[in-house]
């Protein structure tokens, strides 16, 4: 375990129809727990888990 963080982060797709192809990118990161389809300003929503604030950065902007 050692994963003490937790974030939620909205993703935005120009084109619905690439959203498979983002998953199946977003599904090689073991960071990555859980992606939901939503409604409104964004079109996935997504958890991120982490070990600390490091990590977390580093999962968010370079990964």
């Amino acid at each position: 375990m050692g994963y003490d963080w937790g974030s939620f982060t909205g993703i935005t797709l120009n084109k619905d129809q690439d959203s498979s192809r983002i998953i199946e990118e977003l599904k090689k990161i073991p960071e990555i727990t859980e992606c939901y389809y939503i409604s409104g300003l964004y079109t996935l929503y997504i958890k991120i888990i982490a070990r600390n604030h490091e990590h977390m950065r580093k999962v968010l902007y370079e990964k």
